[in-house]
């Protein structure tokens, strides 16, 4: 198993997306990409050809390579069945073409505040162990050494505390990255506690009906029913609480229900999808239905995304203006009352 960067997966997608559009068939695109990509791209384009040679179909290829994420190796899947591949990756390619600009605006909201950040811990690093140490050398001169070593004790009690309470929140961050990444049940938890989160649970809403519905859109084309259309599309779901949802929609249509009426009585999916579904089952044009849901929650997606990145540049602003606010108080204020005592 191994990794690749973003951007080479994202330039396989978009050769795949033109190849398959273009008429080839994946295992025939799989050698032409070979031959114009990088050393990288080549060596996932053989990866995957060794899969292939072995008896694979392609979308069982990209699954066993372990080079990309579920959500891309489920929409494989689906266009392999489907014959939809064109269709599949040059969508794929969308969708990473949106996460590289959403990449690239989180990287330029982290960087002013990260650069503010980096500059005030230089500053409180050259205090700790240059200014106060001097200060103490000095105190000691004139006679005040044993105040300014309570005062300057308080100093790095403080920070010690400040540092000790950030570097909890950094491990327990880091814990439930690694928890979610290597635990189903965990992250079943924190899929469904992100889910709650007002402007996150809002996006990952309109994502994970985009995500089914495009995946319908494409089954539809090939002439799939509403419950063939659906059992194809649940594995699609990235988030957890909203593809345990899918299983239970699943099951009451298996048993006899009608899609509609499944999605309008489970709980995550917003109720509009039931209504447009109500209408593609009362005019039998399920195929349209699914590709009007998919532009609706597209457009939602992008919104939704720019709602997120505005909210988080001014967040992570007042973040930093705290965490330094606060070390002017428990350092910078403290050490000037104390050169002010000694004067």
């Amino acid at each position: 198993m191994k990794a690749y960067p973003p951007a080479v997966i994202a330039e396989f997608t978009s050769l795949m997306a033109s190849l398959l559009a273009a008429g080839s068939t994946a295992q025939g695109a799989l050698e032409i990409c070979r031959s114009m990509g990088g050393v990288r791209l080549r060596s996932l384009c053989e990866n995957l050809k060794a899969q292939v040679d072995r008896g694979k179909n392609f979308a069982a290829s990209i699954k066993a390579s372990g080079a990309f994420p579920p959500l891309y190796e489920a929409l494989a899947a689906v266009g392999e069945e489907t014959g939809e591949g064109a269709l599949v990756f040059g969508r794929l390619a969308d969708y990473g073409r949106r996460a590289e600009k959403m990449k690239g605006r989180l990287r330029s909201a982290l960087a002013y505040p990260l650069l503010v950040l980096t500059a005030a811990v230089g500053g409180t690093a050259a205090l700790l162990f240059v200014v106060l140490p001097r200060m103490a050398e000095v105190f000691a001169v004139f006679g005040g050494e044993e105040e300014a070593a309570v005062q300057i004790g308080n100093m790095y009690r403080s920070v010690i505390i400040l540092a000790s309470v950030l570097l909890l929140i950094l491990l327990a961050t880091g814990t439930a990255f690694v928890s979610y990444r290597t635990s189903d049940k965990a992250a079943a938890v924190i899929d469904a506690v992100l889910i709650k989160l007002p402007v996150a649970g809002a996006l990952i809403s309109a994502l994970a009906t985009l995500d089914l519905f495009f995946a319908m859109e494409c089954c539809g084309k090939t002439g799939m029913n509403a419950a063939a259309a659906l059992a194809s599309s649940s594995m699609v779901v990235g988030n957890r609480a909203f593809r345990a949802e899918t299983g239970r929609i699943l099951g009451k249509v298996e048993k006899g229900g009608s899609v509609a009426t499944a999605f309008r009585e489970g709980k995550l999916f917003p109720q509009a999808v039931g209504t447009w579904l109500a209408v593609g089952e009362a005019t039998g044009e399920g195929e349209n239905v699914y590709a009007r849901i998919r532009e609706i929650f597209e457009t939602q997606v992008e919104e939704r995304r720019e709602t997120a990145l505005a909210l988080m540049e001014p967040a992570i602003i007042l973040v930093t203006g705290i965490l330094i606010l606060l070390l002017v108080m428990n350092l910078v204020v403290p050490l000037y009352s104390l050169y002010g005592a000694g004067l």
